[in-house]
């Protein structure tokens, strides 16, 4: 799995020091072990601090389920770890930096939750998470005709085609 834009959230009910091992289907190597600690990162755009009816993600007091927080031999997906976010921490400039949640580990869910988010957890036994260059490019040129510009198509290009962000990925 992979988080482009990270954010940390700690589970605040969860022991310190325990790292937890999901064996999840690999289509390559038939199965993978993934940790699972009381550190996590998140996608940013999984979060929003103003719950939206039509968001189907994290916000204060809501709940998400994690994506292969199960053991694929064992358990099905029904079974996965679900997370509410219970406080948050922002920087100076009002950006949410960290969050706090609470984890239901894996309890048949009365209720199912709106979303399954992507995850990575922080596990210095397993080298996780690993950062990785994300390059995300959007248009080359800002305008459909580029070659119709005045001052020729490389007037056209758009400086802001290439984003380049630091991800967090397991291996």
């Amino acid at each position: 799995m992979a988080v482009i834009d990270p954010i940390k959230v700690v589970l605040t009910d969860f022991p310190e020091n325990e790292i937890e091992e999901f064996e999840i289907k690999d289509e390559i190597s038939g199965t993978r072990k993934i940790p699972f600690s009381k550190i996590i990162y998140i996608d940013q755009s999984d979060f929003r601090l103003e719950d939206d009816p039509n968001f189907k993600r994290l916000a204060p007091g809501k709940s998400v389920c994690l994506m292969f927080s199960h053991d694929a031999k064992k358990t099905t997906a029904d079974k996965s770890y679900r997370i509410t976010c219970t406080d948050y921490i922002q920087d100076e400039n009002g950006k949410v930096t960290q969050l706090m949640a609470i984890c239901d580990r894996g309890v048949n869910h009365k209720t199912k939750a709106p979303a399954r988010i992507q995850w990575v957890a922080e596990s210095p036994l397993h080298n996780s998470p690993i950062k990785a260059q994300v390059n995300l490019y959007s248009n080359l040129f800002l305008h459909e005709n580029p070659s119709s510009n005045p001052d020729g198509w490389l007037a056209d290009v758009n400086p802001n085609s290439l984003e380049i962000k630091t991800a967090f990925v397991d291996i």
